[in-house]
């Protein structure tokens, strides 16, 4: 096509973009896998995984997205220099690259179907099962995923080689071509907004997320022992705060033993099998004075829901205090199988209640 190829001397600047843009994500990737593998049960390996199946999607996007960039824009053709073997090996080793950054994530998104664990890129977009539940086809596809990713590791490394080769060794200018000069002004242009926002540091021995119920006439309550937060905040830019609350369920306690296993139970939380609860923002409004509501997603047993959770917030100095309280119908999220999904003993609505310290330098 006339103007869509790169330019003879480099890459256009669509391509340096999207490849380093993977590069350092699945840098990101590679590390948070090898790190999360042998951490204990527990908030951190949650997180971990999370995270790690959000980048995954990433690359797989930008890696749709280099594809099509491919097609409308080849790359440059190879300097003279290149041998005649490198010429042949180039391509191949290429393609395997590629085809192993959409095979990963894909097998990654199929591992968690099969597993009957939800897939929530970044906590906003549900995206839909690709298999049923399979206890055996997950674990094949775990020990697929596992071949994949080491053969992944192999090829990069081989890319690093034939890195230092051309631009150490030979110094043809290979890499030169693909060099991001305005990236890196890109990356902190981009990400100046919210370094100023991204300083609060939540008190946990001031904070706490708790829940009440009616129960049999009675108003049962308790709270969330384990929890961890990121808050992005600013009053005068609200179009870029966020909120990202991930709660261990298994720590719910009301403070009696058999109401606690009870609801701990898979007619209730179930947090055998779904042990975390998490809470992202979508959007954040005020609604004057020190008034404000969050929108977001709630993630329970598995289900997610829209929710504006309304709040609260004072500001002292370098201190916050946010209030709130969310009801929800525990109905609506699977809590409560078989006799329990009556509310003649348990009421559907729980009152969730947030209370939030937290500081800046």
């Amino acid at each position: 096509m006339p103007g869509a190829e790169g330019r003879a001397d480099g890459y256009a600047g669509v391509a340096k973009l999207l490849h380093w843009l993977t590069a350092l994500l699945v840098l990101g990737l590679i590390g948070v896998g090898l790190w999360m593998v042998d951490l204990p049960i527990g908030l951190p390996k949650l997180y971990a995984f999370a995270w790690h199946k959000w980048i995954g999607l990433t690359v797989l996007v930008l890696t749709v997205l280099r594809l099509a960039w491919r097609a409308y824009s080849p790359p440059p053709p190879l300097p003279p220099t290149v041998t005649a073997w490198e010429r042949a090996v180039a391509p191949w080793s290429h393609g395997l690259l590629l085809v192993l950054l959409v095979a990963l994530p894909i097998s990654g998104w199929l591992m968690s179907s099969a597993g009957g664990v939800k897939v929530i890129w970044f906590g906003y977009l549900e995206l839909p099962d690709l298999l049923e539940r399979d206890t055996g086809l997950f674990e094949r596809l775990v020990t697929w995923h596992h071949w994949l990713a080491w053969t992944l590791m192999a090829v990069l490394a081989l890319h690093l080689l034939a890195v230092l080769r051309h631009d150490v060794l030979r110094r043809d200018g290979i890499f030169r071509r693909m060099w991001p000069l305005a990236l890196l002004l890109a990356i902190v242009v981009a990400n100046r907004p919210v370094l100023a926002q991204s300083g609060w540091t939540i008190d946990h021995v001031r904070s706490r997320i708790a829940f009440s119920v009616e129960q049999v006439g009675k108003v049962a309550s308790g709270r969330i022992g384990t929890w961890t937060g990121t808050i992005v905040f600013d009053p005068n830019d609200l179009a870029a705060a966020r909120f990202d609350i991930r709660m261990d369920m298994r720590t719910a306690s009301t403070g009696a033993k058999d109401v606690d296993d009870m609801m701990r139970s898979a007619s209730f939380l179930d947090t055998a099998n779904q042990p975390e609860a998490h809470f992202v923002s979508t959007a954040v409004a005020s609604r004057g004075g020190d008034t404000y509501e969050a929108r977001g997603k709630l993630t329970i047993r598995g289900v997610a829901r829209d929710v504006v959770l309304p709040f609260t917030l004072r500001l002292q100095g370098n201190q916050a205090t946010a209030r709130g309280t969310l009801p929800i119908k525990r109905l609506d999220y699977g809590v409560g199988r078989n006799e329990w999904a009556s509310t003649n003993y348990v009421a559907d609505v729980v009152n969730i209640e947030v209370a939030v310290v937290a500081s800046r330098p």
